[in-house]
């Protein structure tokens, strides 16, 4: 739920302005997407509104296209949306059976209809890519894991470090959640949050190394290799 949460406090602060401004610069009538097709009442290509993560635009002759001017730009075109930022472009041709008025009235009664789905279909992406995430991380660790849990002869075995390495990247998780926070509110820039996102795997595999160790030794272990609370000894 925490995942769902700030990705939608994100996606709010980050590209909700973006979306609102854009709807009006629509034209008031003459604007639609029908039969895989954008038609538009004139030839202008232009930005309809841009912020740092977010540009939205229209190129209706599917020309050259604009300057970048944001980490994510998206244009309208004759046949399809293009997807621009720093990993390059990537074209979504428009469905053939689409239907969809762009107009300064249809436009914004459109996103507060579909708005609230919007946002449930985003929270869930969230937490799917949150879950498998730390799926795949736990997966990746797991037999060190297990190994290390073996040779210093922790409880638990194999289910133990099983869950230890899953559970372990609950906190490293929630922090990229929090960088992506940083980023939509302009705290940080998007070089930054990929720094910070690249950080998760070296901080999971630390909180799971230590989290392994700090397990209760196995029946039938030697006394020096059990945990030693320091706040517990006598002095």
């Amino acid at each position: 739920m925490a995942a769902a949460f700030l990705m939608l406090i994100s996606a709010n602060v980050a590209w909700t302005p973006t979306v609102e401004q854009s709807l009006q610069q629509l034209p008031d009538s003459g604007g639609e997407i029908r039969g895989g097709r954008l038609v538009w009442p004139n030839r202008e290509s232009r930005i309809w509104a841009e912020r740092p993560q977010l540009a939205l635009g229209i190129v209706p002759t599917g020309g050259a296209p604009l300057g970048l001017s944001s980490d994510l730009q998206v244009e309208f075109r004759s046949d399809s949306i293009w997807l621009r930022g720093v990993l390059g472009v990537a074209s979504l041709p428009y469905p053939s059976d689409l239907e969809l008025t762009l107009s300064r009235t249809a436009g914004p009664a459109a996103w507060d209809a579909w708005r609230p789905a919007l946002a449930t279909a985003l929270g869930a992406a969230a937490m799917l890519v949150h879950l498998s995430v730390a799926s795949a991380l736990g997966l990746v660790v797991l037999l060190p894991a297990w190994a290390v849990s073996a040779l210093t002869r922790r409880a638990g075995g194999f289910g133990g470090a099983a869950k230890v390495s899953c559970m372990a990247a609950q906190a490293p998780l929630l922090m990229g959640w929090f960088a992506v926070v940083a980023y939509a509110s302009r705290a940080v820039s998007l070089s930054a949050l990929g720094l910070g996102l690249g950080m998760v795997p070296l901080l999971h595999l630390v909180m799971c190394g230590w989290a392994i160790v700090a397990l209760p030794a196995a029946a039938g272990s030697p006394p020096g290799s059990r945990s030693r609370n320091p706040f517990t000894e006598q002095k």
